[in-house]
This record gives structure tokens, sequence and C-alpha cells, in this order.
């Protein structure tokens, strides 16, 4: 029997400049790339989430 798992998490945040750079050294002007560059820098996305208490996370999955 071939089958697999099919998993999706999907979370909607929305920080303030102040939130991601509170040492206000934000880049000027700040773009996707310098978030996603942020992000990477602090571990990836689930570190993110953990570490700077965001969430919540709603996870679907199907056995297919």
């Amino acid at each position: 029997m071939m089958a697999h798992v099919e998993i999706t998490f999907e979370t909607t945040i929305v920080l303030g400049f102040d939130e991601l750079w509170p040492d206000d050294d934000a880049p000027d002007p700040v773009t996707a790339e310098h978030v996603e560059n942020l992000i990477k820098a602090h571990g990836g996305p689930s570190n993110v989430l953990s570490d700077w208490g965001l969430g919540p996370l709603s996870t679907h999955i199907r056995v297919l």
C-alpha cells in the first residue's frame, strides 16, 4: 500500500518594524528579502514562531 501524508501549517502574523528590529536598526527601505533573511538568521520559521512567542499555528493533516 503506497500512501503519503500531507501536512499544511499556516499562520498570519503582523509585526511592526520596531518588533522585528527592536534596536532601531531596520534597513531603509525594508523589503521582503530583509525579513526573510532576519527569519533565517534566527533559525527559520519554526524557531521564530517558538522563540518569539508567535502563533497560533493552524495544522491540517491528510492521509492519502
